[in-house]
């Protein structure tokens, strides 16, 4: 994820920002969008998968080369047809950025464009703003459009369409619809979990994985400390299988999920057989700690973790594996950093279940 002629806005700056248009790719799907106006320039799968050193070199030319795609968000109310004009005028205050890279790396690449604004053919303009949501895995992406929270207007229809896909949601029902732009070439039945009771385990559509709630139980801080003395060598682990009853290859995008009881800066998550060996399969970290209560509130603050893995299971198989929290100087701590240094091998071949793929690294 890069931007195509550097940072539109930064302290320091000089003179006229360049054109704020983001470029977001994977080894197969790639998107161009310029995230004033909200146009899609340019999207579409890549003629053929590419891998990662030869993607980075070429740089935004094979985004150009991807077909031409125009983005249309609309609400209907009250009689009338409001479209999206665009991003309305900066934010005063720095904490209220209009584009946020919430999450970015290996596996999920998860951007929000905030203050649509919508306005009718006779330029009237609707009162409700809105973002514009960005999720892409290394074989899907999806675009999201929310409507803030105006709750007089429950009447009407939201909808967005792009390259030749449309969908739509009353309003009475939903202030979100999710289009999804490009889907996996193994999507089909989602693959199965079976985990601990411990975890709550359910599909989300919009984001095309399943996520995988960890227990939210208080810690104790007997001393009071930053990081709790008493479970500085703590270890936490839970079992799960996938498994793949389909006559074909799936994919099984996972993600697991914090949001309250966790020292959000003293923890690795690992992916590992069932005796406890690191299974190879890398957990991309996105963490996030950050609100300011004082000023509002904004999408995905913080407190939260995502640990993202994707991998590919064969038609009729089935993988147990044990996810880990691996916290403070525990000395599985070094053993999982050590670990994750040496996971460049994801082009792994192993039969039983591959590591996908592989994602764009991210240069806010």
């Amino acid at each position: 994820m890069w931007w195509t002629e550097g940072l539109p806005h930064f302290l320091s700056m000089k003179g006229a920002p360049p054109p704020p248009v983001l470029c977001l790719r994977s080894g197969e799907i790639g998107l161009l969008i310029d995230t004033k106006s909200v146009r899609l320039l340019h999207a579409g799968r890549f003629a053929a998968k590419q891998a990662k050193d030869t993607a980075f070199e070429a740089g935004t030319k094979p985004l150009l080369a991807l077909p031409a795609a125009e983005l249309q968000m609309s609400v209907v109310w009250a009689g009338k047809t409001f479209t999206c004009t665009g991003r309305g005028p900066e934010p005063k205050d720095e904490f209220f950025q209009p584009v946020r890279f919430v999450e970015s790396g290996r596996f999920f690449q998860r951007v929000v464009i905030e203050g649509l604004q919508f306005a009718s053919a006779d330029e009237t303009r609707l009162e409700a703003g809105g973002r514009l949501e960005i999720a892409l895995w290394p074989d899907r992406l999806s675009l999201s459009l929310e409507l803030d929270g105006h709750g007089t207007m429950r009447e009407g229809e939201l909808s967005i369409a792009a390259a030749g896909r449309r969908i739509s949601a009353s309003l009475a029902q939903s202030r979100r619809v999710t289009l999804p732009l490009f889907e996996g070439g193994t999507e089909g039945p989602p693959a199965q979990i079976e985990a601990d009771p411990a975890l709550a385990v359910s599909f989300d559509p919009a984001l095309g994985c399943h996520v995988v709630a960890l227990p939210e139980k208080p810690w104790s801080n007997a001393q009071g400390t930053y990081y709790p003395e008493e479970h500085l060598d703590r270890l936490d682990r839970w079992r799960l299988t996938l498994r793949n009853d389909a006559e074909r290859d799936t994919v099984a995008r996972l993600m697991f999920v914090q949001e309250q009881h966790l020292p959000i800066t003293g923890f690795t998550p690992m992916v590992c057989d069932p005796d406890g060996t690191p299974s190879g399969l890398p957990v991309q970290i996105s963490k996030n700690w950050h609100q300011r209560p004082e000023k509002g509130h904004i999408a995905h603050e913080g407190p939260w973790f995502h640990g993202c893995t994707m991998l590919e299971l064969p038609a009729k198989s089935r993988r147990e594996l044990v996810f880990q929290m691996v916290y403070g100087p525990n000395e599985l701590f070094r053993e999982a950093l050590t670990t994750r240094a040496d996971l460049g091998n994801w082009f792994s071949v192993r039969r039983r279940a591959r590591p996908c793929r592989w994602t764009p690294g991210a240069v806010p």
